[in-house]
């Protein structure tokens, strides 16, 4: 987590979706253990953002990272 983080965005890939589900549900778990919760979430694999979908995120049109 610590080298994919920059200011409050985590970037980060996975080999496969379900690769990609498992950070989503650690990344949350670990948050929520702060008091933090994932606001927005954006991948390249539209499955993989279906799935997400059903945890309630808005979506939201130009997501950036930090402005980049």
């Amino acid at each position: 987590m610590k080298e994919h983080s920059y200011a409050d965005d985590l970037t980060t890939g996975a080999e496969d979706i379900n690769d990609g589900y498992n950070i989503y549900k650690k990344m949350k778990m670990r948050l929520s253990d702060a008091q933090f919760n994932i606001r927005k979430w954006r991948s390249n694999s539209r499955k993989l953002t279906e799935l997400i979908a059903a945890e309630n995120f808005s979506e939201d049109v130009g997501a950036k990272v930090l402005g980049i």
